[in-house]
């Protein structure tokens, strides 16, 4: 169930089809699969396109949340507007943490229940319905200490008391996948005691995403430990990689990007989109990264260079009926919230 063994069959199809050489575009965990595939057979890569990359190593489950947890910060204040927000929202979350609640000005009380919602809310994908029809009553919250509009406007969601078997069979593959992969792998006890540096990480975000770190803490099956992804200029026979991370992207840290562009050595380029919360790019709507993408899978062999590419949507309108990327919609494994509002 693990990547090296995923790695292997794509080998296996590879020779079954007689493709004297593949290219590889990976999204998130594809990444990894793509790289570690890079790692045990260079000599069959033709070109490779590392969307929202992992990192190029893998520890723990619990000690990559770590590494990623500062980036939650800077999504949380791009998002609010400004730094100032930012801090008004951690002066809730210290008194709900101290008391169970906040009682704003005008005498209405935020819970910690609503403290979640809107925390999971800040860190959605671009665009989100669910921040369009928050963000207003948050801000008089942050700005005026005025509560009213906040609970009525959140009110308007209800977490889904459903899970689909699709959503239950992600979730356990992506436990078994992360699991076996894990070379370093640390117990419960060990996880916990990282608590402190998450809080001091990411002080708004900490209770959110720390309890993810658990995901492998208490794991009992068998593990086959994915190899580091490193020096892979000297393995690679020339080939050019292009990698795409999001400054802003709430799954994969921009820091992994720019950590994966450094195994690869100087035949890695690497696109930088900035000014919106996204994960997954390429053939997504941004013009700009596919240029850069469609050109170097023609002809892997042109030069690539580094790029920016500014990713800002403000006034794309929501399309319910718009078909989600597979990346986006796998990847966004914090709890919903459905429209309460009987539409």
């Amino acid at each position: 169930m693990g990547t090296n063994s995923v790695a292997k069959d794509y080998e296996s199809l590879r020779v079954h089809l007689g493709e004297e050489s593949i290219s590889l575009l990976g999204y998130s965990y594809g990444t990894r699969l793509a790289a570690v595939y890079a790692s045990f057979y260079p000599e069959r890569v033709r070109a490779m396109v590392l969307d929202s990359p992992m990192p190029p190593t893998l520890g723990s489950v619990a000690q990559i949340n770590l590494s990623e947890a500062p980036s939650y910060e800077d999504i949380g204040a791009f998002r609010l507007g400004s730094p100032q927000r930012l801090q008004s929202l951690q002066n809730i979350i210290q008194q709900i943490g101290t008391t169970g609640s906040y009682l704003a000005a005008d005498g209405f009380e935020v819970s910690q229940d609503e403290l979640t919602k809107i925390l999971d809310i800040l860190l959605r994908l671009s665009p989100s319905i669910e921040w369009e029809m928050t963000q207003a009553g948050l801000n008089e919250l942050l700005d005026s200490d005025e509560a009213h509009t906040f609970k009525v406007e959140l009110a308007k969601f209800r977490e889904s008391p459903l899970t689909s078997l699709e959503d239950l069979r992600f979730q356990l593959m992506l436990q078994a996948v992360n699991c076996v992969d894990e070379s370093q792998p640390i117990d419960f006890n060990e996880v916990e005691a990282l608590y402190p540096e998450f809080l001091e990480a990411t002080p708004t975000f900490a209770n959110l995403v720390f309890p993810h770190s658990h995901l492998c803490s208490q794991w009992t099956g068998e593990r086959d430990p994915v190899p580091a992804i490193e020096n892979m200029e000297q393995k690679l026979s020339g080939q050019s990689v292009l990698l795409v991370a999001g400054k802003l992207d709430p799954r994969t840290a921009y820091s992994w990007g720019q950590d994966m562009q450094a195994s690869f050595g100087e035949r890695a380029a690497l696109v930088t989109v900035t000014e919106v919360i996204d994960h997954g790019f390429s053939f997504s709507g941004y013009s700009c990264v596919d240029d850069v993408a469609v050109s170097y899978l023609i002809d892997p062999t042109l030069d690539v260079s580094d790029k920016v590419c500014q990713g800002n949507i403000q006034g794309r309108k929501y399309n319910p009926n718009a078909e989600v990327h597979p990346v986006k919609r796998l990847n966004d494994v914090q709890p919903h919230y459905i429209n309460n509002r009987g539409q």
